[in-house]
């Protein structure tokens, strides 16, 4: 009987597990045939993107004395519908500090964002959900959800580019599969560089 019981218990760890990492590749598909198919005939391949540097904080992370500090280099990848954009992101994050708060990770999720444009500047709201896998200095390679977040103030460059100044809110949910690891949350103040389709001339 107890073998019976342990054996529930971990069928039920891995079940859960499975059934979240589950979610995030589905959300991940369903990013990339967004953005890597034409769509459907009455659709046109509109891409546009953004690419995002940043500083991460932590504020009082991993039992740690003081806040954790680290940067990243992210890239989103959207296909256009009008203001709203939807596609796939990935990024590559590091984060130093004690044993407990040294982080590595990347996230791969998908994307998508509302662009309200003027005639100089405009602005992105960003919302992403996905997956993520790195690695901490004291527990080794973890790996769960990953839920970010982003508003950004875009100054336009040119009909096609513009340079925005925000941030974005980094959620790291643990799993089953990572005991160890906490679920860590991080703000991202950085600089955008956002590509955006060619809006045809009216004028003949």
């Amino acid at each position: 009987m107890p073998r019976r019981s342990r054996r529930s218990e971990l069928a039920l760890g891995a079940a859960r597990s499975g059934g979240r990492r589950g979610v995030a590749a589905a959300l991940l598909t369903v990013a990339l045939a967004l953005v890597l198919s034409p769509a459907s005939a009455h659709a046109e391949w509109k891409p546009s993107g953004a690419l995002t540097a940043s500083l991460l904080v932590e504020s009082g992370s991993g039992g740690g004395s003081g806040p954790a500090l680290g940067g990243g280099l992210a890239a989103d990848l959207w296909q256009s519908f009008g203001a709203l954009r939807l596609g796939a992101y990935a990024g590559l994050h590091a984060v130093s500090g004690t044993d407990e708060q040294a982080l590595v990770f990347t996230p791969f999720a998908f994307s998508g964002a509302v662009v309200l444009e003027a005639r100089r500047i405009s602005f992105e709201i960003r919302i992403r959900a996905g997956g993520f896998g790195g690695a901490v200095h004291d527990h080794g390679f973890v790996g769960g959800l990953y839920l970010g977040t982003g508003v950004f103030l875009d100054i336009n460059l040119s009909s096609q580019a513009s340079i925005g100044f925000g941030g974005d809110l980094h959620l790291l949910v643990a799993t089953a599969d990572s005991p160890a690891f906490d679920s860590r949350a991080f703000f991202a103040p950085g600089i955008t560089l956002v590509y955006r389709p060619r809006v045809p001339d009216d004028a003949p």
